[in-house]
């Protein structure tokens, strides 16, 4: 699953765009693009990567499980890798995915 947003000055813009767009909208003035993405493929990691320009071992850990929650730190852009938390409130367990 992928949700993304574009924001212009502080101001949402735009949401759910082709992420193929990303890297036409990102070399603009005070632009900032949110991308959510929810168990990548290759293909989409492939693209991301393209598309903004990542560092190739930030994509290589973002495609392995069991990598640990980080946040790294480039020129132009910030990386997180993070891990969604869901409580089954009936059962009291933890899920990650």
């Amino acid at each position: 699953m992928q949700r993304n947003r574009l924001y212009r000055a502080g101001v949402l813009e735009a949401e759910d765009f082709d992420p193929a767009d990303i890297s036409e909208r990102i070399g603009e003035p005070d632009v900032v693009v949110w991308l959510d993405l929810e168990s990548p493929d290759e293909r989409e990691l492939a693209l991301l990567a393209e598309e903004f320009s990542l560092n190739a071992l930030a994509v290589e850990d973002a495609a392995h499980e069991h990598q640990r929650p980080k946040v790294d730190h480039y020129s132009d852009h910030i990386f997180m890798s993070l891990y969604g938390v869901h409580l089954d409130v009936d059962t009291g367990e933890l899920h990650t995915s």
